[in-house]
Order: structure tokens, then C-alpha cells, then sequence
């Protein structure tokens, strides 16, 4: 009881240096709190956008800047990867599945993204759960396009609406649109809670046609474009 009663004593001939010390290991202890939380959290958001995936490849770079453009289409990818280099981890043996993404282009804001069938067969959220489309088809021409419920429903798309892709990622109509080779609405995704919902969906021949005849990154003289047949 001594012990007890020299300690409080001495705390209160020292009241400020003691209430500096208990709101510092307030301060500390709720600091450390929120990290653990904010860190809870992004690992939860993490699993819930993309699960069953153990690797994920992109050109020589920073693998956070990866991450975030693939999975959570923040960013834009700063190099590319070639599709002989695609090709060889594909036929990997090691390899069971693959999901090809190519980014670099929107519209309205929202990210266009091209992959192919595999994306819609083997990518999962969730733990477990696959991609499921509310309606259509998923893209099997050139210039289709599948839409995530947001960008569905913000832009006020049904199936069949057209679409000009703007070059880069704007938020309104780009200097450089592709607006001789518009995409044709095929297929709205069913809503996932994850970034898949805010980015709209081609196949890779629809990427690569967009810019057959850019060069250089720079698109061609309007009369020498070569434009989609209707």
C-alpha cells in the first residue's frame, strides 16, 4: 500500500508531465488501432475483388503500381508486355489459366479493358464466386463490349447501345476518340461490389483494331483512317 500510495503522489505532484504521458499512449494506442483497421480492411477488399489468382505478371516495374492497375484500375500501366511474352506463360506448364488485360483506354471516365473469354471463365471474387452476366452475351466480335453494372447504369446503356472509346483516361470526350470504329453493346454484367463494376470490357482484337492504324501512339490524318464496315 506505501508503493501505491508514494506512486500517486508522485502523479499528482506531476500532473502535467502525467496527463501528457496518458494522451500520448491514447493517441498511440488509437493510431495503432486505425492502422490495424485500415490494413484489415484493404486485405478484405483485396479477397473480395480477386480471388483463386496466385500470380500476377506485367512488364518490369513497380509491383504495387501493378496491382492497382490490374486489379483495382487505379493508374495507368507505364509498359506493356509483348504477346509472344504472353504466349510462353500461357503454354507454361505450371501455368493452369491466364487472363490477358490490356488497358490504356476508357470511356466517359470509366476504363476500357480488353481481355478475352478466359476472363469470364476463370475469374473470381469473393472466395469463389465466377462472373455472371445480368444480360446478353459475352464478347465474341471485335468490336463488342460488355458493360459493368455501374457504368450500365450511370450512362443509362442497354444492349445494343454504340460506344466511341477515347484514347487515354478522361472523363469527358478526348482529343483523340476512336469514333470511326464504335463498340456495340453485347452484354451487362450482374453487379460484383468490386472495380469490375466501373470498366467496360472488349476483346483484344477489339484493342488492337482500334489502333491498327496509329503509329507511333499517335493516331492517323482523318481522311487516311481506316473505318469499321457497318
Amino acid at each position: 500500500m506505501i508503493l501505491f500510495s508514494l506512486a500517486y503522489r508522485s502523479l499528482i505532484n506531476r500532473k502535467l508531465t502525467t496527463i501528457v504521458t496518458l494522451l500520448s499512449l491514447g493517441l498511440s494506442v488509437s493510431l495503432w488501432i486505425g492502422i490495424e483497421h485500415i490494413r484489415g480492411g484493404a486485405r478484405e477488399s483485396f479477397s473480395n475483388t480477386i480471388s483463386q489468382t496466385d500470380l500476377i505478371v506485367g512488364a518490369r516495374g513497380s509491383p504495387i503500381q501493378l496491382l492497382l492497375y490490374t486489379v483495382f484500375h487505379i493508374g495507368t500501366p507505364t509498359a506493356n508486355v509483348t504477346y509472344e511474352s504472353y504466349e510462353k506463360i500461357k503454354n507454361n506448364r505450371a501455368v493452369l489459366w491466364t487472363i490477358p488485360i490490356s488497358l490504356g483506354d476508357s470511356h466517359r471516365g470509366y476504363r476500357v479493358v480488353g481481355t478475352n473469354e478466359d476472363f469470364y471463365r476463370h475469374y473470381r471474387y469473393r472466395q469463389d464466386r465466377q462472373l455472371e452476366l445480368a444480360q446478353g452475351h459475352a464478347p465474341s466480335e471485335i468490336f463488342d463490349v460488355a458493360l459493368g453494372s455501374d457504368v450500365a447504369q450511370a450512362l443509362h446503356y442497354g444492349l445494343g447501345a454504340r460506344i466511341v472509346v477515347t484514347h487515354g483516361i478522361t472523363n469527358s470526350r478526348g482529343i483523340m476518340d476512336h469514333d470511326d470504329k464504335p463498340f456495340t453493346v453485347v452484354a451487362i454484367l450482374q453487379p460484383t461490389g468490386t472495380p469490375i463494376d466501373r470498366s467496360l470490357y472488349v476483346t483484344l482484337e477489339g484493342i488492337e483494331a482500334m489502333h491498327i492504324d496509329w503509329k507511333e501512339g499517335a493516331p492517323p490524318i482523318k481522311d487516311k483512317k481506316h473505318r469499321r464496315r457497318k
